[in-house]
């Protein structure tokens, strides 16, 4: 009994697509860049100075919830709206912090955060 195995879908691309956008010489030991895509990349600095206070509490809040001595309840100070609070984390989501209190805190609005130690 042989079976027909079914035909395999291929999709068809239909853009340009750009593998060298950067240009490697070595005897001058540099890259280069095409012409439109140096204005990508200033575009993309911009874009990155103005999101880099929400990348550091991001960063800051990851390393909180990865440390290896905390697992539930991490005690933090957080500093929102030049108001120093002390309590306890127990959960993120995407723009929230959730505290022990059943408190959601915007993480846009945080200006510092840390680990509280007693």
């Amino acid at each position: 009994m042989e079976k027909k195995l079914p035909k395999v879908y291929a999709n068809i691309i239909q853009k340009n697509i750009n593998n060298n956008e950067k240009i490697y010489n070595s005897a001058k030991n540099q890259y280069k860049e095409p012409e439109e895509n140096k204005d990508k990349t200033k575009k993309q600095e911009k874009k990155q100075i103005e999101t880099t206070k929400g990348k550091n509490i991001n960063k800051k809040i990851n390393e909180i919830f990865n440390t290896k001595k905390y697992i539930y309840k991490i005690p933090v100070k957080i500093k929102v709206d030049d108001k120093e609070q002390i309590t306890k984390i127990i959960g993120k989501n995407k723009n929230n912090i959730i505290t022990i209190d059943n408190q959601l805190i915007r993480i846009e609005k945080i200006q510092n955060i840390e680990l509280y130690e007693q």
